[in-house]
């Protein structure tokens, strides 16, 4: 199932997890042991995040190119920041939904990232 790896380094790929033991995908691709959902600026999206980035990465591994979709939402609030790794999804009643190949190559290739 088609998610968005979004790199902290500004390298996006799209990558294919596993609906059975996708919470266990979720941390490998990550590399972390706790992750946070977050809101994105568009409704029905998230961005499954490493939770420990800060913590453990600090200001170094900011990743700029999450931040474009998140730190700016109305959702948000407040002015934070993404550390690490994140993978970008849909989520539907709660649930985490993988994106569709037309979704995914929309967000890699047509969204204006502003960091580069």
């Amino acid at each position: 199932m088609p998610y968005l790896l979004i790199d902290h380094n500004g390298y996006h790929e799209i990558i294919d997890l596993p609906r059975e033991n996708l919470l266990k995908s979720l941390y490998s691709e990550l590399r972390c042991s706790l992750i946070e959902i977050a809101p994105t600026l568009y409704k029905g999206y998230v961005l499954i995040i490493d939770e420990e980035g800060k913590l453990n990465r600090g200001p170094f591994s900011r990743n700029r190119y999450a931040d474009v979709l998140f730190r700016y939402s109305d959702v948000n609030g407040y002015d934070d920041w993404i550390a690490g790794d994140a993978i970008l999804a849909k989520t539907l009643d709660g649930d985490i939904q993988p994106l569709t190949l037309e979704e995914a190559y929309h967000f890699r290739n047509e969204i204006d990232w502003g960091v580069e």
